[in-house]
């Protein structure tokens, strides 16, 4: 508690301070892969999202199903030439964060001799 004098009046003002301990999570991830020709294959995604994650959703640009579950570590094969935008989504039960990353996954056509 802090004293404080204003015109010979005494004042107290006094601070609280609270702490609050965050959990919340962070979406982060990388693939061992970022290009290459058709069929880029094996490409493997590691989620190196922070917080406690209880679950996981991966969209890899394939179109059909997410893989949904709490696997931080998914692989993929890019058939057809293009880019593909890759997006991971973590929860803690509470709250979801996103990482979204456009055109992160190029595939080129097989070069023809």
């Amino acid at each position: 508690m802090n004293k404080t004098f204003k015109n010979n009046t005494f004042f107290f003002i006094s601070f609280c301070f609270i702490c609050v301990q965050s959990f919340a999570q962070v979406a982060n991830f990388s693939a061992n892969k970022l290009k290459g020709c058709s069929p880029l294959t094996n490409v493997k995604f590691t989620d190196f999202s922070s917080g406690t994650i209880t679950s996981r959703t991966w969209f890899l640009g394939l179109g059909g199903s997410p893989i949904v579950g709490n696997d931080s570590i998914v692989f993929a094969t890019y058939i057809t030439p293009g880019f593909y935008t890759v997006k991971l989504v973590v929860s803690n039960g509470v709250s979801t964060d996103t990482l979204e990353l456009v055109n992160y996954i190029k595939v080129y056509e097989n070069p023809v001799a």
